[in-house]
This record gives C-alpha cells, sequence and structure tokens, in this order.
C-alpha cells in the first residue's frame, strides 16, 4: 500500500492553490480561469501548449437552461480571459485551440445561421462556410498546421451535430480550402478530432438519422477504417496515433477505451477509481450500468481526460478523471484538489503535452490544473508556502506510472 500525500489547505497566491498529486506529479497548481463577465459562468473546452484555455461563457434562464453562449480565449497559462465575440449574431463557442493560439468553434451570424468560425489576429473571427446543401456547420478540431475539420448540418444545436451532419470537411492550412472529407460506403465522414499529421478520427454518418459506426483516417494503413459497431464515441488522437474514445459491448455500457496504432482497443481500468462503480443500477439493473465513462482528450503521452458518471449515487452525480501515462490509473480529481464552498469536479475536457489540463466544476468554474515538478514542490515546502497537509491512506494504494 502507498502513502500519497493530499494538501487540503495551502496558500492561495492570486486564485492558484498548490496541492499534491498522485506519484508521477509532486503537486499541482490549479488556477480558477475566472469569468468573461460579472454573473456569467465559465466552461472550459480546450488548451494549448502555451496553457492557453479556451471554451465559452453562459447563463442560467429562469428555467435553468443555459443561454448567453460567448466563445473565449485566455493567454499563457489560462492568465486574461478574452471574448471573442461573434459572426454577427447572438451567440459563439469555442470547441478547440492550436498552439498558435488559433481558436476554431461555431457561431450565429446576423441572418441567424450557425457557421464554424476560426480566430485571426486579434482574436477576430472568420466565417469558414459551408458546403453542399448544409445551412449550418461546426468546426470541431485544429491542428498546428491550422489544418481545421468539422461539418455543415441542417440544425444548429450541437447536440445534433452526428444526427443531421450531412457532410464532413476539412480545409488545408490556415483554414483555407474548405473540401469534402469524403464518405466510407456511402455515408459521410464527420470529424471530431485530426492530429498533427493530418490523422483524423470521428463518426459515420447514417441517412437514416442516427449514428452508426466510427473510423480513423491515417491511423491505420493510412485509409478511412471503420471501427466495430461497439464503439460509440471516437474523441481523441494523439502525435503517436493512440486514439481516446468510448465502446459500449453490450449497447449499454459505455466505458473509455485507449487505442493502440494497431486498432487493439484497452479499457481503462477503475476499478481504484474513487466514485466509480461496476455494475448494475437497480436491483435488476433496470436502470442501466452503475457508471458511464466518457474521454474528452488525449496527449502524447497518452494521458486522458473526460468524465463519468455515477447512477447508484443521490449526489456526487457527476465526476472529473485524469489518467497517467498510456491510459493507467485513472484517478478522480477531487481526490487531487478539495475545492471551497463544496464545489467539485464534473469534468476534465482537455489536456496538453506538459500534462496541464483543463476541469469544469458544478458552480460553473474553469480550472487550469498544472504539474508542479519535484524540485519546486520541495522548495515550496523548504520556504513554507505550503501551510497544511495530511496524509492520508488508499485502500490498494494509488499510482500514476507508464503502462
Amino acid at each position: 500500500m502507498k502513502t500519497a500525500l493530499r494538501l487540503i489547505a495551502s496558500l492561495v497566491v492570486g486564485s492558484a492553490a498548490a496541492v499534491c498529486a498522485p506519484a508521477h506529479a509532486s503537486g499541482y497548481s490549479v488556477f480558477d480561469i475566472g469569468q468573461l463577465s460579472a454573473g456569467t459562468a465559465t466552461y472550459a473546452t480546450g488548451v494549448n501548449s502555451s496553457g492557453q484555455v479556451t471554451g465559452y461563457s453562459y447563463q442560467f434562464d429562469n428555467e435553468g437552461d443555459e443561454i448567453n453562449y460567448q466563445a473565449f480565449v485566455t493567454g499563457a497559462n489560462g492568465a486574461g480571459m478574452t471574448g471573442l465575440g461573434t459572426l454577427g449574431g447572438a451567440w459563439s463557442k469555442a470547441w478547440a485551440i492550436n498552439d498558435s493560439g488559433t481558436v476554431v468553434g461555431q457561431s450565429q451570424t446576423a441572418s441567424g445561421d450557425a457557421r464554424a468560425f476560426m480566430s485571426g489576429p486579434g482574436n477576430t473571427l472568420t466565417n469558414l462556410g459551408t458546403l453542399g446543401a448544409g445551412t449550418h456547420s461546426v468546426a470541431t478540431g485544429i491542428n498546428r498546421f491550422g489544418q481545421v475539420i468539422g461539418m455543415t448540418m441542417s440544425y444548429s444545436d450541437p447536440a445534433y451535430f452526428y444526427a443531421y451532419g450531412q457532410e464532413g470537411f476539412i480545409t488545408g492550412e490556415h483554414g483555407q480550402n474548405m473540401r469534402s472529407l469524403g464518405t466510407l460506403g456511402g455515408e459521410p465522414l464527420l470529424g471530431t478530432a485530426i492530429g498533427d499529421t493530418e490523422q483524423i478520427v470521428g463518426r459515420i454518418g447514417n441517412s437514416g438519422g442516427s449514428p452508426s459506426k466510427h473510423f480513423a483516417i491515417g491511423v491505420y494503413n493510412g485509409q478511412p477504417m471503420p471501427l466495430a459497431f461497439s464503439v460509440s464515441r471516437m474523441d481523441a488522437i494523439n502525435i503517436s496515433g493512440q486514439t481516446a474514445g468510448e465502446y459500449s459491448p453490450d449497447g449499454v455500457s459505455n466505458n473509455v477505451f485507449i487505442g493502440d496504432v494497431n486498432g487493439v482497443l484497452i479499457p481503462l481500468d477503475f476499478h481504484h477509481t474513487t466514485g466509480y462503480s461496476y455494475g448494475c443500477a437497480g436491483a435488476f439493473c433496470q436502470y442501466g450500468p452503475a457508471s458511464r465513462s466518457y474521454a474528452f482528450d488525449i496527449n502524447d503521452s497518452g494521458q486522458i481526460v473526460g468524465h463519468f458518471n455515477n447512477a447508484t449515487l443521490t449526489t456526487h452525480f457527476d465526476w472529473g478523471f485524469v489518467t497517467g501515462p498510456n491510459g493507467q490509473d485513472p484517478v478522480s480529481l477531487d481526490d487531487i484538489v478539495t475545492l471551497a464552498g463544496g464545489d467539485r469536479f464534473i469534468s476534465a475536457t482537455g489536456i496538453n503535452n506538459a500534462g496541464q489540463f483543463i476541469a469544469n466544476t458544478q458552480y460553473g468554474h474553469a480550472y487550469l490544473i498544472s504539474p508542479i515538478p519535484e524540485p519546486a514542490m520541495a522548495a515550496l515546502w523548504l520556504g513554507g508556502l505550503v501551510l497544511v497537509g495530511r496524509r492520508t491512506l488508499r485502500a490498494g494504494g494509488r499510482r500514476f506510472a507508464p503502462g
């Protein structure tokens, strides 16, 4: 059994707090990236190698629904939030950012259509347009060369991207020359993520109205490859061709996997992850699996971030998680950081190659969480900067180690 050091209180500098982490990192700094304007909540969707964060702010209406979306980007290490505006309409959402700080997403236009956008100098937004008969479009990913992927559709609500997607697109460098991503078996390829070597993962559309299968391009022999029906989502890809997504072997459960370059999908092991339950919800499994997990991003070390839920609990239904390299040892973010005021993490949505990741909370805050190297953590202790800590023993221990 290993002993994990968890810091419950520490000296707060600005809005950052030092906390201790599982064994592969000596500690983490935790930075609340703030609000775009007073009275708004924040949801982060992407982070680049400089720690720039993108996402959107929102408010709640009288029915508890989210409204007034506004895309944003921060400076390095999450500092200084800037609104990106819109394409002339009322709202915008940012979905991805590359290492140059270029942001892509979707915005309403003055005519009321929803169009894919890419940010430019001065954070001005460029309308990327549509393909074919699509009246709406969305950009879902961008690589370091500025190649953008996304899709056109007949319905603007992001919740229906894949059900209503008509044609997937990819651009050339810097968002130029949008073209079709093509088809497989007569159905459109709808991309969700693009790597720096033009490796793409996503879904295969279904003319019947609901998604059917998933695909990977440039990962397995450079050609579009349909994946098994048990793959329910393909979410992210890294420089080595490792993928992250979800599979559903029984059509009901939903479990995160890490895929290798040969197409072998390995499920993550959540047996020692706080909050995750295997088995059924309900005495006869009438409410489905106890927990479902979802991936959002993977870095070049194979660290995956995402969230899972637990249908057997009346509180703490959603949990954010991060893994070690190669998808090993997923840990609940609430085991890494204790937030003030009863707030807690519900998802982790992006991670860069330095191990910095972004996490969102139930009270509408977004945090950039950064690993602290061993020498720096030791200096904090020796300098008296960390005020209070305690040691907790975890049954079976928990470690972060390469697979």
